[in-house]
């Protein structure tokens, strides 16, 4: 780590305090169930445009109230949402929970903003506040339903013990993103009761997205879950990150040691093209003994003598084209755009695509065909490393869909590379799983096949996740562009993710580094 230690350890120490003390737990009871005194709710957001405050001027029956509100000329997105949240222990001898709501408005424009009340992760109770009519009511729900069955938490790795804390959660949701549509709610005066409500008004289970596993916690030598709190934690953590990518992906060979860009044997093909400001190259190299690696090499024309440039490995998407695809899709042809600029950029053939065709993935020395991608890439970088034109220290990645997770897994492994950029390329694999068996296309013979073999293609059981692999790429930059409505990669699993990550660069100290687009697009 070379950032301030000072900033590092304030960082950690905000983290921690929110993932670990923030919310108190209390055993079997509300604590400030009327907002009268300071503490004990935490205030919870997505997303910047509802605003949430505890009110001194609207209450049931005192003196404060919580509000939620919405400016009417204000813009807000799909699934933003503002409440408050507390950590108690729950047990049978609680049988339900009350409160009141309210909100002002009295339209019957519907299925915009939601008022839920949530346990754990799971909506209990949700009200349009299409039609009310702004006067307090209350709201009574039963929790027997809910506890059961016993809730587990991680002690250990691989081991499980039952856990008492829930977390209780009222916010107003955007169930659909509003231009001009204001609104105020308000909620007040909650209560555990020891008596099933007779006539509860719960919704039918409908849980939220799912939360991605916290990344801000590490196993110690006894297998252990401990926040990070130093440095050295952030090393343990990447190393642990890259272990279980090892485990879904296989082993990674050692790469042959090259002093000079002669050491590859690079091959150029007799279709070199000079094109304005570069000079692009149809080549072929070596990544191994016996194991040839087809590229299309882009060098810059307008240079001063003994200038270096960035070097760039582009990653292309799915598509027979392979490296080509870039040359037929003027939407996406970030290589050529970026030789334009003055980058020299190589674009591999990812295995069994363009001139990688055919590829027997069942007899080569490889585990799976990510990993065999893997040690490609990371080729590339050694032959950017030594490339004339190249600033070493200057090396970055960029790749669209398959080319999307392929640099970043290139970026994890390989911290020669300082930037990372990933379009339409991940979501975390529980929100992949759109339908029963989708996730056993990641174990494919040209993917990760232990992902089924071993893991029987469970994301509960996998080794990793894509929003681990970010983290292993802090605080080097990544910047994420993850349409909501890909088609592929759902966006709501990015967005669940997000601030996961925001929050692992800021505990680095590298807040910055991390950037997040999320354009309304396929």
């Amino acid at each position: 780590m070379t950032n301030n230690f000072m900033t590092v350890n304030k960082s950690i120490w905000f983290i921690s305090l929110i993932l670990f003390g923030s919310i108190l737990l209390q055993a079997g009871e509300l604590r400030n169930p009327s907002f009268e005194e300071a503490g004990d709710w935490q205030i919870v957001k997505q997303g910047e445009r509802l605003q949430a405050a505890f009110d001194d001027i609207t209450s049931q029956d005192g003196k404060k109230g919580f509000t939620v509100s919405l400016p009417d000329a204000t813009k807000t997105s799909d699934e933003d949402f503002a409440g408050i949240a507390q950590v108690l222990e729950l047990s049978n001898l609680e049988k339900g929970i009350s409160f009141y709501v309210k909100d002002d408005y009295t339209g019957d424009t519907k299925g915009y903003h939601w008022m839920q009340l949530l346990l754990d992760r799971e909506v209990i109770w949700e009200a349009d506040v299409a039609g009310g009519d702004t006067q307090w009511r209350k709201v009574s729900l039963d929790l027997t339903r809910y506890l059961k069955q016993p809730k587990l938490k991680q002690v250990v790795r691989n081991k499980y013990e039952k856990d008492k804390n829930y977390k209780i959660t009222f916010r107003v949701f955007e169930r659909r993103g509003v231009n001009r549509f204001g609104i105020q709610a308000w909620a007040d005066n909650f209560t555990l009761l020891k008596n099933t409500p007779t006539d509860p008004q719960n919704c039918a289970k409908k849980k939220v997205a799912p939360l991605p596993r916290e990344l801000l916690v590490y196993y110690d030598e006894d297998d252990r879950l401990r926040p990070i709190s130093t440095p050295k934690h952030f090393e343990i953590k990447r190393q642990q990150i890259i272990d279980g990518m090892l485990l879904g992906m296989g082993r990674l060979p050692e790469r042959p040691k090259r002093g000079s860009i002669k050491d590859f044997n690079i091959r150029v093909l007799n279709n070199t093209q000079q094109r304005g400001r570069y000079v692009k190259k149809t080549i072929t190299f070596e990544a191994a003994e016996g194991e040839m690696i087809h590229a299309f090499l882009y060098e810059p024309l307008d240079k001063q003598a003994g200038e270096k440039r960035p070097g760039i490995v582009g990653m292309h998407p799915t598509g027979n084209a392979g490296k080509g695809s870039f040359e037929s899709w003027p939407l996406c042809n970030f290589p050529i755009e970026l030789a334009m600029m003055g980058y020299v950029v190589i674009v591999p053939d990812y295995p069994g695509f363009g001139d990688a065709r055919p590829y027997d993935f069942d007899t080569d020395r490889y585990d799976s065909g990510t990993i065999k991608g893997v040690f490609n890439h990371m080729t590339c970088v050694d032959l950017l490393q030594v490339h004339p034109d190249v600033d070493p220290n200057k090396i970055g990645t960029i790749g669209h869909s398959l080319g999307g997770h392929n640099a970043m897994f290139l970026a994890a492994f390989d911290d020669r590379v300082k930037i990372a950029v990933s379009s339409c390329g991940w979501t975390p694999f529980e929100y992949y799983e759109t339908k029963k068996g989708r996730l056993k296309t990641w174990a494919l013979p040209q993917y990760m096949p232990p992902l089924e073999t071993v893991y029987q293609s469970d994301h509960k059981k996998f080794p990793f996740d894509f929003h681990e692999v970010a983290a292993a790429i802090a605080p080097r930059v990544f910047l994420s562009s993850s349409p909501s409505n890909d088609g592929v990669f759902p966006g709501w699993g990015p967005k669940a993710a997000e601030p996961l990550i925001r929050k692992y660069y800021k505990a680095c100290g590298a807040e910055k580094a991390f950037q997040f687009h999320q354009p309304r697009a396929q």
